[in-house]
């Protein structure tokens, strides 16, 4: 997940840019994103370049590509440094794994707005935990900020260990 999380990270960093070599580079052209006026559209696209690969129909694929969709989202909103990038890509892979883990009894719940509360903290959680490991001298490439999401990762379960 962190090297898909990477690439759509550089490649919605370089669109939100205008920059065309890197979209260029994974088979994108900036032109033909630009004149589609459908968010949703450039977004599918991006996620699909940085996958680099058809989706395999598992539940791992399918959460994987939902989180690379939230991070291409919300990096496309706005320019974001790469330390923001690492840290929100690791928030959303914790709070995607927590709310898929948990969900069912979340649902149980008969009120909405207790519902509600439970996926915030569990995002706020998500938030904090991610702000919690080093994040050294990333750039806004992909292989970099792949590599500061694996080390994220590996320090979170590191210090909360491996349960999966």
């Amino acid at each position: 997940m962190a090297g898909p999380a990477g690439s759509a990270a550089t490649i919605s960093t370089a669109y939100l840019r205008g920059e065309r070599a890197p979209l260029e580079a994974v088979g994108l052209d900036l032109d033909e994103l630009r004149a589609l006026d459908d968010p949703l559209e450039v977004r599918r696209r991006i996620v699909e370049a940085a996958f680099e690969s058809e989706p395999d129909s598992t539940i791992a694929d399918g959460e994987a590509r939902l989180i690379v969709a939230d991070l291409v989202t919300w990096t496309l909103q706005t320019p974001r440094d790469p330390e923001q990038i690492v840290r929100h890509t690791v928030e959303l892979m914790i709070a995607r794994s927590i709310l898929t883990e948990v969900g069912d009894r979340i649902r149980q719940e008969p009120s909405a707005a207790l519902r509600r509360s439970a996926e915030d903290e569990i995002r706020l959680a998500a938030k904090a935990w991610a702000m919690r490991f080093d994040v050294a001298a990333v750039t806004l490439d992909g292989p970099s900020i792949s590599g500061a999401v694996e080390t994220g990762v590996a320090d979170l379960l590191g210090v909360y260990g491996d349960e999966s």
